[in-house]
């Protein structure tokens, strides 16, 4: 679309859609990312890109999210997000990761190496030795549930791409068992039938439960009278896509984020940053100013970097087309006059240098 003019050093990413009830919505969003290498405070660095699709492992009817689109509507709590992979200072054969955000998210999650299922002496099934690691890729394939094409029943809704779900003893000879557990439950070795629940750090695929639930009931009534907007009963927290017990009620700048288990260095502490973007928003016949509302946090352990999601909105009546342009970041006072008075504005900031006499 090209309206939306970046004033800040961050990613910026525009698009025009329809809010849940129906109405027009322009949605600009900014990114900006930061390092944590070496510990300390963050250090801001050149953004990562605005992803505007899902990205999966495979074929997404099969495969688990890898990361979410952040091109979309705005989220009505604040997702916590880990992608990428976790990194080791040793080699790690079996050990605990815990991610904490203040008082407000503390979650312990069992790592494994890679293991494989045996054909067992005593019993049907046992696991092989685990194979120490230095990096865990972040994926729901390596954790507990899975589907069957040939018998549904044994599908996990909340995790078609996981790996312990099979019909029989055989059928999983030679098959990974989970890298991510949760800790203290009782772990497949035990009974190669047990169904524990999955247990992940990244995205949450839209058609898979619990975010299925909250997407609205897609009928023939829909079909013949409300097609192509959501249905009525369409719940916004579908748009978060962290597990539930990733998700914040609201953003807190300086809230500190503590990584243990998941890094090089084996522990990170780092506080939240502020993001501070104004966006101006040049309608045909108003101006409207709003402040970017952060709603993802995205972390990458292996990487050492986190980036922050935000959006800011406007309602365009009485259509689309009634966006004229935004202006994301800070407006110096000669360009809002102008904008004020419908005037051409030229900023000599950005012309090119005259070279003086030689």
């Amino acid at each position: 679309m090209g309206l939306a003019a970046n004033l800040t050093s961050h990613a910026v990413g525009e698009m025009f859609a329809r809010d849940p009830m129906g109405a027009p919505i322009y949605v600009v969003v900014v990114k900006a990312t930061f390092s944590f290498a070496g510990g300390g405070a963050l250090q801001p660095i050149a953004p990562q890109p605005i992803l505007e699709r899902d990205v999966y492992a495979g074929d997404p009817a099969t495969s688990g999210l890898l990361r979410a689109a952040e091109l979309g509507l705005p989220k009505p709590r604040v997702d916590v997000l880990l992608a990428g992979a976790l990194k080791f200072k040793a080699p790690m054969t079996e050990s605990i990761a815990r991610l904490e955000v203040g008082r407000r998210i503390d979650k312990r999650v069992a790592l494994f190496g890679d293991r494989h299922w045996l054909p067992g002496v005593v019993s049907e099934l046992s696991p092989s030795r685990v194979q120490p690691v230095m990096e865990l890729p972040i994926a729901w394939e390596r954790t507990a549930g899975g589907g069957d094409l040939e018998n549904p029943g044994l599908t996990d809704r909340r995790n078609p791409a996981g790996c312990t779900a099979a019909r029989t003893a055989p059928a999983l000879h030679g098959k990974p068992l989970p890298n991510f557990e949760t800790p203290l439950e009782p772990t497949p070795p035990t009974a190669w039938k047990s169904r524990p629940a999955p247990i992940g750090l990244g995205a949450v695929a839209g058609h898979w439960e619990p975010r299925s639930g909250f997407a609205g009931t897609y009928d023939a009534r829909w079909k013949e009278q409300r097609a192509p907007l959501l249905p009525e009963d369409f719940d916004p927290a579908f748009f978060n896509c962290a597990p539930a017990d990733q998700q914040l009620a609201g953003y807190m700048p300086g809230e500190e984020v503590r990584l243990t288990g998941m890094t090089a260095s084996g522990y990170v502490r780092v506080s939240l940053p502020e993001l501070v973007v104004p966006v101006t928003f040049v309608l045909r016949d108003v101006i409207e100013e709003r402040r970017a509302r952060v709603d993802t946090v995205v972390i990458e352990p292996a990487e050492e970097r986190l980036s922050v999601v935000a959006r800011a909105t406007c309602t365009p009546r009485p259509a689309m087309t009634a966006v004229r342009e935004a202006f994301v970041g800070p407006l110096t006072r000669g360009r809002r006059k102008a904008l004020e008075l419908g005037k051409p504005f030229l900023d000599l900031r950005s012309l090119p240098r005259q070279k003086g006499p030689a």
